[in-house]
């Protein structure tokens, strides 16, 4: 366990910080109660969908493609990406669809030169490189971090009391 903490430990020692209060600040000022539709594949796709759930939690109308009712994206919309590579191709097909209704893009990526973040106006790189576990579990681990520190900056900027987060929590469990 020691050393999945540390591999984190490092991702956030490498995470360019002037860059992630940028991209809270542009992701703040954009939100205005449009749809949000959050979308990312495999097992990135489970921190996303964490992700949506806590924007649903700070009053945001956040979706996660792939569900039942995702709404029509227009030029009030914002759709996040995530994904390691800014290359898995249904993620482009997306941006590439939203662009053409005029949605504001942020992307989350290690790859600031991807097709993904060319697509974007806004991107996040994040650094999880080598891991000494299976696959990408590392970017996982840490964009699942990553979005619940993104969250609890947006609750501070917005003045959001614990109770505001409690009153859109589901109780429905």
């Amino acid at each position: 366990m020691l050393n999945i903490i540390s591999e984190i430990e490092t991702c956030w020692s490498l995470q360019d910080k002037d860059q992630l209060v940028r991209f809270i600040a542009n992701l703040n000022a954009r939100l205005n109660g449009q749809a949000i539709v959050c979308i990312a594949a495999g097992r990135m796709g489970y921190s996303m969908r964490g992700f949506a759930m806590r924007l649903m939690h700070i009053g945001e109308s956040s979706y996660f493609m792939g569900d039942t009712c995702i709404p029509r994206i227009d030029s009030n919309s914002v759709v996040i990406f995530s994904s390691v590579s800014g290359e898995t191709r249904s993620n482009i097909l997306y941006a590439k669809q939203a662009k053409e209704v005029g949605s504001t893009v942020f992307t989350i990526t290690q790859d600031i030169h991807s097709t993904l973040a060319q697509l974007s106006d806004e991107v996040l790189t994040i650094n999880c490189g080598h891991t000494g576990q299976v696959m990408k579990t590392l970017a996982e681990q840490y964009t699942f971090l990553l979005y619940d520190y993104i969250i609890s900056e947006l609750q501070k900027l917005r003045g959001l009391p614990e109770s505001a987060l409690l009153s859109n929590h589901s109780c429905l469990e």
